[in-house]
Formats: C-alpha cells, sequence, structure tokens
C-alpha cells in the first residue's frame, strides 16, 4: 500500500553522479596594466580613432573618405577577425576588452600572442570607449594590422601602448623555464586526477554496499 511505498522511497538514496573535468595545468592571465595607465591609453586611442567617426557631410572631400577607409583597413575588429590576422602573422597590437566578455572568451588570445609574438593588451572599458568611434555596439578585442593600407597610420599609437604596457609573458613558454614549470603542471593535474578517480572508485563501492 501506500505507507509501504513511502518507506521504500524513503530508504533510497540519491545517486551520486560523478562527474569528471579536463582542466588546463597553466595559468592564462593578463598582465595588470595600472589604472592611471589604462586611462591614458584609452583617451590616446578615443583621439585617434575619432577620425573613423562617419562622416556626415556630403560635400566632404573625396581624400579624406579614402584615407578614413584606408586606416579602417589597418583594424581588425571582433574575436573571430583578432583570431584570424593574428594566426596569420598580420596583428602587431592587440587590445581586448576586459568589461566586455567573460575571460573564457578572449583566454585563447594570451598564448597566441606569445606564439605570434604579438604586443596583447587587456583594458577596461575599451569597448565603451572604441564602439562608438566604430560606430558599432560592442568592441571584445581590437587588432592593429602590420602594414595595411597606410601602414603609419597608427604607428605613434601602437608605439605609445606599447611603452607604457606590459608585455604578455607565460613561464612555460619560455624555454629557460619550461621544463621545470610544466613538470609541476602536470604533476598538478595528475594528482587531481588520480583524486578524483580516488573518489570515484569509493563512491561505487559504497553505493554497492548500500545496495547489497
Amino acid at each position: 500500500g501506500v505507507p509501504g511505498l513511502c518507506k521504500m522511497i524513503e530508504g533510497r538514496k540519491a545517486k551520486i553522479t560523478v562527474k569528471h573535468r579536463l582542466e588546463s595545468p597553466y595559468q592564462l592571465t593578463w598582465p595588470t596594466v595600472e589604472k592611471s595607465v589604462q586611462e591614458d591609453v584609452l583617451q590616446r586611442l578615443q583621439k585617434s580613432l575619432e577620425v573613423l567617426l562617419p562622416l556626415k557631410s556630403k560635400e566632404t572631400e573625396r581624400e579624406l573618405v579614402e584615407s578614413t577607409k584606408a586606416k579602417k583597413r589597418c583594424l581588425a575588429v571582433g574575436i573571430n577577425e583578432v583570431t584570424r590576422g593574428m594566426e596569420k602573422n598580420q596583428i602587431e597590437l592587440l587590445l581586448v576588452c576586459l568589461s566586455e566578455e567573460p575571460t573564457l572568451f578572449t583566454q585563447h588570445l594570451i598564448p597566441l600572442s606569445c606564439v605570434k609574438n604579438c604586443h596583447a593588451v587587456a583594458l577596461d572599458n575599451l569597448s565603451k570607449t572604441v564602439a562608438p568611434c566604430l560606430n558599432i555596439k560592442r568592441v571584445t578585442a581590437l587588432g592593429f594590422k602590420i602594414g595595411q593600407g597606410d601602414g603609419a597610420c597608427f604607428r605613434d599609437l601602437i608605439d605609445f601602448i606599447k611603452e607604457k604596457t606590459p608585455k604578455v609573458r607565460l613561464k612555460w613558454m619560455e624555454s629557460n623555464a619550461e621544463p621545470e614549470y610544466v613538470k609541476l603542471c602536470v604533476e598538478k593535474y595528475e594528482f587531481k586526477g588520480r583524486e578524483a578517480r580516488r573518489r570515484g572508485i569509493k563512491r561505487r563501492s559504497t553505493d554497492a554496499k548500500n545496495s547489497s
């Protein structure tokens, strides 16, 4: 009857599901940029990109329009375009917005910038500063191309940002530190894996005893 069914349900223990997760042993973090430096960079960036604002006058000289188009061709906008450009060694400077997206979406750009020897910087409020200049809703990643169109159009800006901000450094990618550091990371990952497997085996054996 109903009482017997209730006792049966109460006697059952909730099944514990063990989920294994692959975790990278490497730490991927953007270098910290001082707030005062960020403000200087964003101010200089906004001033340099204001020339790309849509031209409202129909009587604007054709040369000015062509110059604006040439400068836009110097840029790679968005995570996908920046990633493709970096893979082809076309990006000299990369800027990433820390305020716009979770870091997961741009984490792959950290090691990629090291491999491609591209100066990469993560800034707060980059999208808020740059998006209006480009007449788009948001900018998660912005790349400055090498020798595209008017090659010197952003030269001063690129040199300024490189000088003011630290370069991305990954210890496990440096030749003199790689073997020892990678070994420690791998051992840490293997320990976590063994612990997860041990807990899973212990839970399964406990469930088997309870069921018997």
